[in-house]
């Protein structure tokens, strides 16, 4: 193993990179010799670009998250061996050029959002449903269960198990049954409401509330139940837009695996040194990589090249740890660069 440093103008810095990253030779450190550092004095390089493409990633990883749920399913085999997408050249730089990735990716989150929403909604109405329908049998509207000048009046549940619940001298009225509660309306006296505090306690009474409704309770259910049949209508709308919009997923995928390779490399210029015009690169590259990499100086006017000694302490890696960028995509990055939006 042997280790190299680079050194040349910020004008050849990308094209540098992008070059020896598409061959995948040299594992670059994260700092440069302290020497090199005492020598030039740093130069911080603006990180922004770096979040951005991040956030890209991360926005396009939602959409195909989300457009894989109505995907058609894959078979055992594809399952297991994975997806082979081939891909001509031309096809690959008219996807990167031309795809509005973002038309898509806001698409899908709008309607990822609307269906959560309508999750929400639909779940919210059959709880309701679930309330009314044990209070079907009410047959006067609920907002008239309400405390009037000279008594209280509330709407609630005991346990079926009290099957003549008595509050004397209040009232009780048991609505309808099921095996394990009974709907009872209750009524008392204000004078007498210590008493029959005390006396629905005993019943385990748990009350209702009505609140935001109005009308009988058949006819809320009504309500409730067409709610529930337009959520469904809407739903199916939903998911057949989502379904139209599968049909950008590999587009998708490939403009994604375009701004990973764009993140590799930024990822990679983060660890360089640099000053205001010029950059520095140490890493570690296999002896018999050195003259390929050696080879590339004559294509770059500022760039020289050099082996180096090892630091005190320093210990070479035993493998190489660095990540080649996905052939076709060192064409498209050279035509269309490295964006930060």
């Amino acid at each position: 193993m042997a280790k190299i440093r680079a050194v040349g103008s910020a004008s050849e810095e990308e094209a540098f990179l992008k070059k020896i990253q598409s061959l995948g030779i040299i594992q670059i450190e994260d700092d440069v010799s302290r020497k090199v550092r005492e020598d030039l004095g740093s130069y911080e390089i603006n990180g922004g670009a770096e979040k951005e493409t991040d956030r890209i990633l991360s926005e396009i990883k939602q959409a195909e998250d989300f457009l894989e749920k109505y995907s058609v399913p894959k078979t055992f085999l594809e399952s297991v061996l994975g997806e082979k997408l081939v891909l001509k050249t031309k096809d690959l730089l008219k996807t990167v050029g031309d795809f509005d990735y973002r038309s898509v990716v806001d698409k899908a989150k709008n309607l990822d959002a609307a269906l959560t929403e309508l999750k929400e909604r639909e779940e919210k109405t059959a709880e309701n449903l679930g309330l009314f329908r044990s209070w079907s049998e009410l047959d006067y509207p609920v907002e008239e269960i309400r405390d009037g000048s000279y008594f209280e009046m509330s709407a609630g549940w005991i346990p079926s198990k009290f099957e003549n619940p008595d509050i004397s001298p209040g009232i009780c009225s048991v609505v309808q049954k099921t095996a394990k509660s009974s709907s009872v309306v209750v009524l008392w006296l204000k004078e007498d409401k210590e008493q029959a505090s005390k006396m629905l306690k005993e019943l385990e009474f748990e009350k209702t509330d009505f609140a935001g409704f109005t009308g009988k309770p058949s006819e809320i259910i009504d309500k409730l139940e067409k709610t529930l049949h337009d959520s469904e209508n809407e739903k199916t709308s939903l998911y057949d837009e989502s379904k139209k919009l599968v049909s950008q997923i590999e587009s998708l995928r490939i403009v994604h695996d375009y701004y990973n390779n764009v993140s590799s490399l930024k990822n990679t210029a983060q660890k360089l040194f640099h000053t205001r015009h010029a950059f520095v690169l140490e890493g570690w590259i296999k002896k018999s990589d050195k003259e390929k990499l050696f080879s590339l100086q004559p294509q770059y006017s500022s760039i020289s090249l050099e082996e180096i000694s090892f630091e005190e302490n320093e210990n070479p890696p035993v493998a190489l740890k660095n990540r080649k960028l996905f052939k076709p995509f060192e064409l498209v990055i050279q035509l269309y660069g490295m964006p930060s939006s």
